[in-house]
């Protein structure tokens, strides 16, 4: 089960963020994000069967990024 409260405390740290850069988000986002993001680059690339830095694989990581966050936004309140 989701802890709603908790998922909100971030929403509004990003939100918070976006309006007023600390650079929390950033030191986040290297640490903890890049790495997956780095793997899953690397998993499409030899999936496509070119580069990390192709463009085609920045467009299928968006497209999965973007699917898993529709799937997160659309679930149901409880």
């Amino acid at each position: 089960m989701t802890d709603t409260s908790r998922l909100g405390a971030l929403h509004q740290l990003h939100l918070h963020e976006l309006v007023m850069p600390t650079g929390l988000i950033d030191d986040v986002r290297r640490q903890l994000i890049d790495p997956y993001r780095q793997r899953v680059r690397a998993a499409i690339s030899q999936m496509l069967g070119t580069r990390p830095d192709h463009l085609a694989v920045a467009q299928c990581e968006l497209s999965i990024i973007g699917q898993c966050r529709s799937d997160e936004t659309d679930a149901p309140q409880q």
